[in-house]
């Protein structure tokens, strides 16, 4: 799973800035994390992963 998470850190929020120095590379994933551990996931039924790992528990 951790694959998918990487490709979507690359695609989405990397690959479509101008990066040239290690330090955007930080300052865009300390955007990036948050966002995406916020948006609902299909995988997780809906639930953020930052819901998920503040104690909710999808329904199957």
């Amino acid at each position: 799973m951790i694959e998918a998470v990487n490709k979507k850190m690359k695609y989405e929020f990397l690959f479509p800035k101008n990066i040239v120095s290690f330090e955007e590379v930080i300052d865009t994933l300390k955007i990036a994390v948050p966002k995406y551990n916020s948006r609902p996931s299909g995988v997780l039924f809906g639930f953020s992963p930052q819901q998920v790992l503040n104690g909710k528990i999808p329904d199957k």
